[in-house]
């Protein structure tokens, strides 16, 4: 019996069945596009510590359930297209690398604010 012809029939289905879209399912838009963020609300400055610089190329920055297109990197500052009102919390999750900083909970106190974050990429010490 000659395994080649099998063979190569497996290797055609692996990859039909790698060719399929893959599913990822709808993400949540950014909310200043979906509805008008007010003048008041508070936006973000976000920022990889210098001691990132080597260990992450860049990290994904998820809030409220929004994943910002723009990715967050070593050295330079991220402004997220997500705001939040005054008086509202929003949940701020970003993972880059071996490293994950949240669930972070930022709430808009001052109107109009920039909330600067700045991430570190440090372990913490034991109590």
């Amino acid at each position: 019996m000659n395994r080649i012809p099998q063979l190569l029939v497996i290797g055609i289905l692996a990859l039909a069945g790698c060719e399929s879209d893959p599913y990822q399912g709808e993400l949540v838009p950014c909310r200043c596009e979906v509805e008008a963020c007010t003048s008041a609300s508070c936006g973000y400055d976000l920022r990889l510590d210098a001691a990132c610089a080597g260990q992450i190329d860049h990290a994904e920055v998820l809030i409220d359930g929004h994943l910002e297109e723009s990715a967050l990197t070593p050295g330079q500052d991220m402004f997220p297209c997500t705001r939040t009102e005054p008086g509202v919390a929003s949940q701020i999750i970003v993972r880059g690398g071996d490293w994950v900083w949240g669930p972070l909970v930022e709430r808009c106190m001052n109107p109009g604010e920039t909330r600067l974050l700045v991430l570190q990429c440090v372990e913490a010490a034991a109590p």
